[in-house]
């Protein structure tokens, strides 16, 4: 059988040509580039804001790119990707692609839009508002704009005032904007009938405005509204807060009473005079009574008072006594308070004070008394017997009545006496006198031991 011969200086010559090829192809083919290689779901929050505990580690083959995902899941990938497969597996603009080392460490920044209510109205912790910026040391931007929320990653253009913020670290943008943004009850119509749990929480305001306030508005148990006063559109903004069915607060969450609440304070309630001054002292606390009304509208405070006028007090449940909170008027004698059973229990201290003059040594004292200060009576229970004036051998003499000699008191309590005259209330005694020498002759009679008396007994001669 023939055979060929084989030509091994040919096969040589072929082998030692391929050799010197060898290295330089292999070479071409080792991979250089390191990039970042993590996962949220395996690495958490390492591969997401604490990138600096990782090192680039290099990438399988030479033409390999480092790339930043953000998956369908909102979670954070890096890696290394083939160039040939950029196109389908990095899309922008949830992915980008670079190609020296480490260079996939871009900051993820919360990015939304004033138009989205979310942006404002939550702490944006969903990973859908995550967001890829330029380079790792892109910081990330929220700010306030005509009441409502941005978030995005800062541009190098962006200057922030007091409702804006810069930060840097990864997603440091979330949370509710501005941290001090009101949270309300948010609701309308039958879904507001039921009172809220104390630990039940309401909903930042959409609209930011400084000293927001929160608002509760009632037709009835089962047509009620609850919001923030920024709203847009509230039945409590402008001159509507008068109306009587808006009640406004300004603390997280304060507009959580029900239509009709029950009255649970319980109050000091009794009646003191003149004759009967044991309502004026100090009362026990524990002594206090349930109110007979037992619901409240939700405008109503729950409170207990204290009324004094015309040496009468009276103590007992705000509502009971007035139609409405604003009746009660420290002007009109009259104090409320809450947050204790029987809270309207302090003792009542007058500051009663009368004219206290004579005549023949100050000249206002006969005709011009209004115009003098009042002075406080020697005795506390000055209130209880009032002022005096009264006309002796032409003197016009004023004063508490408490401290007035025994045998003036006789002569001032007599009511068909006309030269002396006793009056309630703090200086009440300035009435002007008139035909000062008509003295009754009674009287005359102990002048003279009326005034022995008045010139060592009282402390206004």
């Amino acid at each position: 059988m023939p055979t060929t011969p084989i030509n091994f200086y040919f096969i040589f010559y072929i082998f030692f040509a391929l050799i010197p090829h060898f290295p330089s192809s292999i070479a071409q083919d080792l991979p250089t580039l390191k990039c970042y290689k993590c996962n949220t779901y395996a690495d958490g929050l390492n591969c997401t804001t604490n990138l600096k505990h990782l090192q680039p580690t290099l990438c399988e083959n030479s033409y390999d790119k480092c790339y930043m995902k953000i998956g369908i899941g909102g979670d954070i990938l890096r890696g290394c990707v083939a160039a040939g497969a950029v196109t389908t597996r990095c899309q922008a603009s949830s992915c980008v692609v670079c190609d020296f080392e480490g260079c996939n460490d871009h900051n993820v920044c919360k990015s939304c839009s004033t138009s989205d209510a979310d942006c404002s109205k939550t702490d944006v912790s969903d990973k859908k508002f995550d967001e890829i910026c330029e380079s790792s040391q892109t910081e990330c931007l929220a700010k306030v704009t005509d009441g409502k929320v941005e978030r995005r990653c800062a541009q190098n253009t962006d200057q922030c005032n007091d409702t804006c913020t810069m930060c840097s670290g990864a997603l440091c943008n979330d949370g509710v904007f501005p941290k001090d943004r009101l949270s309300c009850f948010q609701c309308n119509g039958i879904d507001c009938k039921n009172p809220f749990e104390p630990l039940q929480a309401g909903s930042p305001c959409h609209n930011y405005i400084e000293d927001d306030k929160c608002y509760t508005y009632g037709d009835n148990d089962s047509n009620m509204q609850r919001g923030c006063l920024s709203d847009e559109v509230n039945p409590c903004a402008g001159d509507n807060q008068s109306t009587g069915k808006c009640l406004v607060c300004n603390s997280n969450n304060c507009n959580s009473r029900s239509y009709k609440r029950p009255q649970v304070l319980k109050c000091i309630q009794c009646e003191g005079s003149k004759e009967n001054t044991e309502c004026f002292n100090l009362q026990d606390p524990n002594s206090a009574t349930d109110c007979s009304k037992k619901e409240l509208l939700y405008t109503d405070e729950e409170a207990c008072y204290t009324h004094l006028k015309n040496n009468v007090v009276k103590r007992g449940c705000l509502y009971e006594h007035m139609t409405n909170e604003g009746e009660c008027k420290e002007e009109n004698g009259c104090e409320k308070c809450s947050g204790m059973d029987g809270c309207n229990h302090k003792e009542i201290t007058f500051k009663f004070t009368c004219i206290v003059c004579r005549s023949d040594t100050n000249t206002k004292c006969q005709n011009n008394a209004k115009n003098l200060k009042g002075a406080s009576c020697r005795t506390d229970a000055g209130w209880s017997k009032g002022c005096f004036y009264g006309i002796w051998n032409n003197v016009i003499i004023r004063g508490c009545y408490v401290d007035a000699h025994e045998q003036m008191q006789y002569v001032c309590s007599d009511k068909s006496n006309t030269q002396c005259h006793v009056c309630e209330g703090s200086d009440c005694n300035t009435s002007v006198l008139s035909n000062a020498s008509a003295l009754n002759t009674s009287t005359n009679f102990y002048l003279p031991h009326f005034f022995s008396l008045l010139f060592v007994k009282f402390y206004f001669i």
